[in-house]
């Protein structure tokens, strides 16, 4: 049981990408038991039909939900922690119109065939033609899924904006931003490469966020050595630290040789960011992927230490359920 959950973290924590400001940045995920009724809150359709009628009669965008709870933990956990969420609940009520396909008994659940779903929970933003704006796949915390729906309701305002404006860097950031938090890396990448090209020295602050997001791309395509040169790129170009994804790309470094499953090397590199990022708001999920590392190497020692630490100094952080949780299965 030990192991098995160990393995869960850490595959959890290595897929789930960088981001920005708290926005998608690198998160963890625990297998839960059955908490509040799905979806609490949310105005759930059960419908296709029902659904791309009031789709219809607002002018909103379908919110499409793939999930099983009673066979998938990672859909329990969307259900004890995201869906609950007042914030989350205010935000899909307003801005879009929710549907929910639950894959074992839904009469819906031949749409998982339209959408292409590979695995649950599944989140897709369509229109009512079932056009694609956004997908995401897995487990989110309720800021990361926030940011994940704020982006997919303003993109079409920041397509705009880029096209209309299409020398603006900040409108063209703003835009690959919202793509790569849309998990739609393919449109991300064109954007940025144009921001390197417009910005190679990085006068005007803009070619480390670039970069940053490029690295992100590949780590999102295992392209481990793009993503490693992108990171090691942006960071030398801010050696003071000073750009808004400074310790996010210093965290993207250090964990890189865990997704090759060079614990030792991670581990080491994350007792570095802790040292060198006092401040940094990815200190409670440094801590948590720290004691993950030293756990999945067998240091037990080690990995409550770190655990411990996170829980004294970051008692609030949403990391410490997770940091318990780990400790309790020691």
């Amino acid at each position: 049981m030990y192991r098995l959950l160990i393995a869960l973290l850490m595959t959890c924590f290595l897929v789930a990408g960088c981001g920005n400001g708290g926005e998608d940045k690198a998160s963890v995920s625990q297998p839960g038991a059955a908490g509040p009724a799905p979806g609490d809150g949310i105005a759930w359709k059960t419908t296709w039909d029902d659904a791309a009628q009031a789709a219809r009669n607002d002018g909103s965008h379908i919110l499409l939900l793939f999930t099983n709870p009673e066979r998938c933990p990672l859909c329990r956990m969307m259900e004890q922690q995201t869906w609950p969420n007042p914030e989350v609940v205010a935000y899909v009520n307003q801005h879009f119109v929710p549907l929910k396909v639950h894959t074992g008994r839904s009469e819906e659940r031949s749409l998982g065939s339209e959408f292409e779903v590979r695995g649950i929970p599944t989140t897709v933003v369509c229109d009512t033609d079932k056009k694609v704006l956004a997908k995401k796949v897995g487990f989110a915390p309720p800021d990361a899924f926030l940011a994940f729906l704020q982006s997919a309701s303003s993109l079409q305002r920041l397509q705009e904006a880029a096209e209309t404006h299409p020398d603006d860097l900040d409108a063209i950031l703003e835009l690959a931003q919202a793509y790569h938090g849309l998990d739609r890396g393919s449109d991300a990448v064109p954007l940025l490469e144009k921001i390197c090209t417009a910005d190679p020295d990085n006068a005007e602050g803009k070619m480390v966020s670039a970069l940053h997001l490029l690295g992100a791309v590949a780590l999102a395509e295992r392209d481990m050595d793009g993503a490693k040169e992108k990171f090691k790129r942006a960071a030398g170009l801010d050696p003071k630290r000073e750009s808004e994804y400074a310790d996010d790309n210093a965290l993207q470094l250090a964990l890189l040789p865990a997704h090759e499953n060079d614990l030792a090397s991670a581990a080491s590199a994350l007792e570095q960011f802790i040292q060198d990022f006092p401040e940094s708001s990815l200190r409670p999920q440094a801590f948590l992927y720290l004691g993950q590392c030293y756990a999945g190497s067998d240091d037990r020692e080690a990995a409550r230490k770190a655990l411990e630490k996170l829980l004294k100094e970051h008692s609030d952080a949403p990391e410490a359920e997770y940091a318990k949780q780990i400790i309790e299965s020691m």
